[in-house]
């Protein structure tokens, strides 16, 4: 386990007013996980029971403050599984085009 470093009063009151002011649920919860871990001094077994996640998730909360700031808890574009298709769509060519004609099934009228 990695020693953090405790809140600045500044840090505090970002943390706070993005909790009091945010449209976004999980971003006050990232919030106020990283205010009660490094200034109430909440064990990361409490946090992850009270906002019911791994222990791992609020690690990683914690290393994205501590590496990017607020920024880092809020959730960035680019993540999540990307679709098989978009390799075909970026670069369309004659092989990729086979492809798609291979794997499309042809529409009957009756």
């Amino acid at each position: 386990m990695k020693n953090h470093q405790a809140l600045t009063s500044d840090e505090l009151v970002t943390l706070q007013q993005a909790q009091k002011y945010s449209t976004k649920g999980y971003f006050r919860n990232h919030c106020l996980a990283i205010e009660l871990r490094l200034s109430r001094n909440k064990s990361v077994s409490y946090i992850s029971d009270l906002f019911q996640v791994r222990e791992n998730a609020v690690y990683e909360w914690l290393s994205r403050w501590e590496t990017m700031g607020i920024v880092g808890l809020m959730i960035l574009p680019g993540r999540g599984v990307k679709s098989a298709m978009d390799w075909l769509i970026k670069e369309p060519n004659q092989e990729s085009i086979d492809i798609i004609k291979k794997k499309l099934k042809p529409i009957r009228k009756n």
